[in-house]
């Protein structure tokens, strides 16, 4: 079984932005030895979430060519389906290791800028509280189906909770936490002993940060065999 046309769509789209992730990584790296200026926390952060992200575009390309993504379930024989949900399950467990990792890195970069003690305070429970919630979501990943191998074979009886009612609870964390992070530099930039113009200039970029992270694929529900109008 071939991708679908949306299953290529998709590929093209994540392959050029992971490519494009892996450039920033190589710019990044480069002007650090260029400048002699050392790595930091934030990046070995940011190398490590790039070797996430292609870890998810190969799983988004495994999900496309054997796992039926874009087709429809009619289409779809009960191995295809079953490697369907055996991807996704992995997409998932990479995804909330990769989310954290992406956070922490821009929070690492921010201490790395501003020294004050109340701000390496602030920023240091900040990273607790995202690490501590990542470990709590990566934990309620593997126990969401018990035993997990319910998650992706119907002929194992057990347990699931509510996928739908889980990635949403999640999500709502990871709004909240880009719109902090956003907002974690502005006092300390509008502090700096620079023009107006150039604190709204950097204000400016910082937005881009919010729109920086890898976003799950929607789900619509857990094992819906029968009445599922596609697999996307």
């Amino acid at each position: 079984m071939g991708p679908s046309a949306k299953g290529k769509e998709m590929i093209v789209i994540v392959s050029v932005l992971v490519g494009l992730a892996c450039l920033s990584m190589a710019l990044r790296f480069a002007a650090r030895v260029k400048r002699r200026t050392g790595f930091g926390v934030d990046d070995c952060l940011c190398f490590v979430a790039v070797i996430l992200m292609l870890g998810m575009l190969i799983e988004l390309i495994l999900w496309c060519f054997i796992g039926g993504n874009g087709y429809h379930l009619s289409d779809l024989d009960t191995r295809a389906i079953t490697l369907f949900y055996k991807i996704f399950l992995s997409s998932q467990f990479t995804y909330f290791v990769l989310t954290p990792v992406i956070k922490i890195s821009f929070i690492c970069f921010y201490r790395r800028l501003f020294t004050t003690r109340r701000f390496l305070r602030f920023t240091f429970c900040l990273n607790i509280l995202i690490t501590a919630w990542s470990s709590g979501i990566f934990m309620a990943c593997a126990l969401q189906c018990r035993p997990l191998r319910a998650y992706w074979d119907i002929n194992v009886q057990g347990h699931c909770f509510s996928a739908t009612t889980f990635i949403i609870v999640n999500q709502a964390f990871n709004v909240v936490m880009d719109f902090v992070i956003l907002a974690v530099p502005i006092p300390m930039i509008w502090r700096l002993h620079r023009s107006w113009q150039d604190k709204l200039a950097l204000n400016a970029v910082s937005p881009s940060l919010v729109f920086c992270g890898l976003r799950c694929p929607n789900a619509k529900g857990r094992k819906r065999w029968k009445g599922e109008a596609a697999l996307v």
